[in-house]
């Protein structure tokens, strides 16, 4: 019976370890996905900005595309596209 216990308990202690790395991982590239879309539109403050930029990221599979003011990424597995604008005026 303890030996069942043990066995369970480590299982359980495993899972919630895979479950911490999957988040870990989740959360540093939502974090690069920003970094990229706030540099593409600090980018497009520039005078000779072109009207569409993309960047990609390729350890967390993102693709960062702006398209005038709004900023859209997507990962690669997924089709799912995430949208946002951030309204930065004027020109440098």
């Amino acid at each position: 019976m303890n030996l069942l216990a043990t066995l369970l308990g480590l299982s359980l202690l495993i899972l919630a370890m895979a479950q911490a790395v999957d988040l870990h991982r989740s959360a540093v590239c939502r974090q690069r996905a920003w970094l990229s879309a706030t540099e593409l539109l600090t980018r497009s403050t520039l005078t000779d900005a072109p009207v569409t930029d993309s960047k990609a990221d390729l350890p967390c599979q993102l693709r960062v595309k702006r398209m005038g003011p709004s900023i859209s990424w997507t990962r690669a597995p997924g089709l799912r596209r995430h949208h946002f604008e951030l309204a930065l005026k004027g020109k440098l």
